[in-house]
């Protein structure tokens, strides 16, 4: 089935101003005031992405490379450790082709913890041009872990006004439209995002599959040389 533009899919429904939308935003260029969103977010939200690039080349040049290189990056494979520059030069060219296109969005996000059913509940998206596209809280449908709770602060209280996912939809899809996206630890975020998107059933096939995420973590990973404990 065709995707179809995200303007023609549904009439926004009324919901509670507790988030940014992309209409709303559209000539808002001041950073975004989210306390706890990850350093790559912040730096494209206060306009810096022209320099992302430069900055971690200048600082990370004199970062050892370990002998034993293991990267899981997209179609990156663990490579011979006698060449860790080919990692090196890939993230570079990621990161430059990134910046030098403009049409990426960054997207971070909070969620109700690690145990099945995760759920969203704040999102943050920017785009390159320090905008932001969508900045609100979300109200889930499923407990949040008082561990999470410990590291963003949402309760179940703090969010009975939120929105739902299925209502802030449309505005989140809009945001990510056409654009690439760049999540630390983007095979998270993507698991909870196309878990939450398969819960809306019609509707949210409506628009098809969004392409895949761009992991900023993997790519540095692969840049230092040195693999997270995350899998990076």
């Amino acid at each position: 089935m065709a995707s179809l533009s995200p303007g023609i899919l549904w009439a926004r429904p009324t919901v509670p101003s507790r988030y940014r939308s992309p209409t709303e935003s559209r000539e808002k260029t001041a950073p975004t005031t989210r306390t706890n969103l990850d350093p790559v977010v912040h730096l494209v939200a206060r306009g810096h992405a022209p320099e992302l690039l430069r900055a971690v080349e200048r600082t990370l040049d004199a970062v050892p490379v370990p002998r034993l290189v293991r990267v899981q990056c997209g179609d990156m494979r663990a490579r011979d450790p006698r060449s860790p520059e080919n990692h090196r030069a890939g993230s570079v060219a990621w990161a430059r082709g990134l910046v030098e296109s403009g049409g990426f969005c960054v997207l971070d996000s909070e969620t109700t913890g690690l145990k099945s059913p995760v759920q969203f509940v704040e999102v943050a998206i920017v785009d390159a041009g320090a905008r932001t596209l969508f900045e609100g809280t979300v109200k889930p449908d499923c407990p949040i872990d008082a561990r999470a709770t410990r590291v963003h602060g949402h309760t179940a209280k703090s969010l009975a006004e939120s929105p739902s996912f299925r209502e802030a939809y449309p505005d989140l899809l809009e945001a990510l439209w056409g654009r690439r996206v760049v999540v630390y630890n983007a095979s998270y975020d993507r698991r909870v995002w196309d878990e939450a998107v398969r819960s809306l059933g019609a509707r949210g096939a409506l628009a098809g599959e969004l392409p895949a995420w761009e992991c900023a973590m993997r790519r540095y990973a692969a840049y230092v040389g040195e693999p997270s404990k995350r899998g990076g």
